[in-house]
């Protein structure tokens, strides 16, 4: 099994937008740049951070704003809760593309996250990860 992946102190900060979990305000970092696993990762988060089941990602879609933003030269949505209580809080998403074994690729147009439970898919072809175009 791999190391687990740290987070950097930018990463630890949480945002409650009156869901059933809390949000880190941005992708977690490994480094200058978020790190890309392939499909094959195995890789463990420090605690208490975890990946987000499907159930929290429709739980996201339904109960936020999702806006297509330019943020530091990153692209990528900014999304907002409309929670009662919670509206205007954020966090941001970027497009950190995809990698497989030729490199990475689509960095300013595709974000890719993982689910920690199947997605369902009529094809089967989304397994794990939550893609946003």
């Amino acid at each position: 099994m791999a190391a687990p992946v740290p987070a950097t102190d930018d990463d630890r900060v949480l945002v409650d937008l009156g869901l059933s979990v809390k949000w880190a305000a941005a992708n977690l970092q490994c480094g200058d740049t978020a790190t890309l696993f392939g499909f094959q990762a195995d890789v463990p988060l420090e605690e208490p951070w975890r990946t987000p089941s499907w159930q929290e990602w429709r739980e996201l879609l339904a109960n936020c704003t999702w806006k297509f933003i330019e943020s530091d030269s990153v692209t990528g949505y900014l999304v907002t809760s409309h929670v009662p209580g919670f509206k205007g809080n954020s966090i941001f998403l970027p497009f950190e593309g995809w990698q497989n074994d030729e490199g990475v690729h689509q960095t300013e147009d595709v974000g890719c996250y993982w689910s920690s439970t199947p997605i369902p898919s009529p094809d089967n072809h989304s397994g794990f990860a939550v893609y946003m175009i």
